[in-house]
């Protein structure tokens, strides 16, 4: 089992743990159930909501304010007398890992 997953990997690995289970779906099926959940986790998220998950953790918007920066002065900066540049506003999103997750090492 490989340690990073894609989401043709989640998707196949959930038809067969549905199909051990007696379930018959397909991976088009459980493709659309994941493109779905990830545009309703996305949407909250851009609405400004927080979205949790028991057991897997939590996810919450946060929006970087504009401001001003100065390069750190290495030697190629000192060289190029490089001063304070404007830097955007911008949104992030920041995942807390749950109770559960957090005892996986």
């Amino acid at each position: 089992m490989s340690a990073n997953i894609t989401r043709a990997e989640l998707c196949r690995r959930a038809v067969e743990k549905l199909k051990e289970g007696g379930d018959i779906v397909s991976e088009r099926f459980v493709g659309d159930v994941v493109d779905a959940f990830l545009a309703a986790l996305s949407g909250a998220l851009a609405a400004g909501g927080r979205v949790e998950l028991r057991g897997l953790g939590s996810f919450r918007p946060v929006k970087w304010a504009a401001r001003r920066v100065k390069p750190p002065k290495g030697p190629l900066q000192r060289a190029k007398q490089a001063g304070v540049r404007a830097v955007k506003s911008a949104f992030s999103v920041r995942f807390r890992p749950g109770a559960a997750l957090r005892r996986i090492r």
